[in-house]
């Protein structure tokens, strides 16, 4: 995988949920990955980049500490 040049436009909580918004090139796919210790990373969510695009994790509270990036495919 290559890093994605994706722009993170904004980031926080809504109704307990953790997530943010992205653009990057149209027709880009792109992967979310977490980890919790920044060296074990998971896939958690696949989307492709038609503007801009939401996530939102539905697993927030699973750990103290959550990290995220992405990654294009």
């Amino acid at each position: 995988m290559a890093v994605c040049h994706a722009q993170m436009l904004t980031l926080g909580f809504n109704r307990g949920q953790f997530g943010f918004v992205l653009t990057g090139p149209s027709g880009q796919p792109v992967v979310v990955e977490a980890s919790t210790d920044l060296v074990s990373w998971l896939p958690i969510w696949t989307n492709t980049f038609r503007g801009t695009i939401n996530f939102k994790d539905p697993q927030t509270d699973l750990s103290s500490n959550r990290f995220y990036r992405t990654r294009t495919r």
